[in-house]
């Protein structure tokens, strides 16, 4: 994200009458591809790139969640998902869509310096995916849940 310190994961909003998934899939071609911006017939092989990546497509979590962006205190509501580019398609041919400072796919085999606020979203999305999580280990454990502390 410009001017921060920390990668955010992709970010947008959901259009009037457009499902989770559409919207997911809009705003990574944007970001990634700078889709918005292509001509008709440009925008076709893009498509066709992310539409097979998307038919894996699996919603993690859809929750309010306070963000550092949401400056007005409004109510705001954040879908996260999953995808899955098994055969690296995606890492190719990027063109930074606007407000893109810099595109990175990571291993998650150490952490990444993301925003504290999505930690906990990695955290499930790892753990439902049954993925290595490094965010999860003895020097930084979860914390107790409200009846552990107390009981």
């Amino acid at each position: 994200m410009e001017g921060s310190q920390y990668y955010v994961f992709p970010q947008g909003f959901l259009a009037p009458s457009e499902t989770n998934r559409h919207a997911h899939q809009r705003v990574v071609m944007d970001l990634c591809y700078d889709f918005s911006n292509q001509t008709r017939i440009a925008q076709k092989p893009i498509v066709a790139t992310i539409d097979p990546i998307f038919s894996q497509y699996k919603e993690i979590s859809s929750t309010y969640m306070d963000d550092h962006m949401n400056t007005d205190n409004a109510w705001m509501e954040v879908s996260a998902a999953t995808v899955h580019d098994n055969q690296n398609i995606m890492s190719s041919n990027f063109k930074h869509g606007s407000g893109v400072e810099e595109l990175l796919w990571f291993t998650m085999t150490e952490r990444p310096d993301i925003h504290p606020n999505m930690v906990p979203l990695l955290r499930k999305t790892l753990s439902l995916l049954k993925s290595y999580n490094p965010y999860n280990t003895a020097e930084e454990a979860l914390p107790a849940s409200e009846s552990e502390r107390s009981g």
